[in-house]
């Protein structure tokens, strides 16, 4: 039961991190990131790092969804660096670029990107995100299954920085959730950094093994 609840909250979280990225407008709130190289992370043993984001985690004794399961989550079919794969990849609105869970699967930590810019060609802010978040969510995680559900508009501290999130808290099949996403501009971009734990709240936790790089 709990490892069809822990792959039940897994396709919650890609489908809020989508739907998020449906935001059809939004205005400059102070400076604008600069444009960033799209660049998708890499793996070394318990680290994961994106230059792109600027952050690295270390999640030592997690099991990290390789190359071929992240293909399948987000439709690549091309070789991973390859010029065919980099024009998918910047064609693409939203995409998962890591998807880590504890040996226990009681704890997951998710890394979306989302490319605001690509359907409707304006601005959106952090704020934004966590504006249309709180307002859209709670039908969305309804529909999913939970109940009880909360959502809390927070500061969320991350690699050295902090950032617009949300704190998102629900029932699933008997089974406390908790949640808690950050959200990251860089460039074009919205990055959007989710932890999930279960019947305890660890988020705070998972999110602290994040880096700067």
């Amino acid at each position: 039961m709990k490892k069809k609840i822990f792959i039940a909250v897994m396709l919650v979280c890609a489908m809020l991190l989508s739907a998020c990225s449906l935001i059809k407008s939004g205005s400059a709130d102070g400076d604008q990131e600069p444009a960033a190289e799209l660049q998708i992370g890499t793996y070394n043993a318990s680290t994961y790092q994106n230059a792109m984001l600027g952050c690295g985690a270390t999640l030592e004794g997690w099991n990290y969804a390789d190359y071929t399961t992240l293909a399948k989550l987000n439709n690549w079919t091309a070789e991973a660096g390859s010029e065919e794969f980099m024009q998918v990849l910047a064609e693409q609105r939203t995409f998962i670029d890591m998807s880590a869970s504890a040996a226990d699967q009681t704890r997951t930590v998710n890394v979306t990107f989302n490319r605001m810019d690509k359907v409707y060609g304006g601005t959106v802010t952090e704020q934004n995100v966590v504006d249309q978040s709180v307002q859209d969510m709670p039908n969305l995680l309804a529909q999913a299954g939970y109940s009880d559900v909360q959502i809390v508009p927070s500061t969320v501290p991350i690699a050295n920085e902090e950032h617009p999130g949300v704190l998102i808290t629900g029932t699933v099949s008997g089974v406390a959730v908790f949640q808690k996403q950050a959200f990251i501009q860089r460039g074009d971009y919205i990055v959007t950094v989710t932890a999930t734990s279960f019947n305890e709240d660890h988020t705070d936790e998972i999110l602290s093994q994040f880096y700067h790089i």
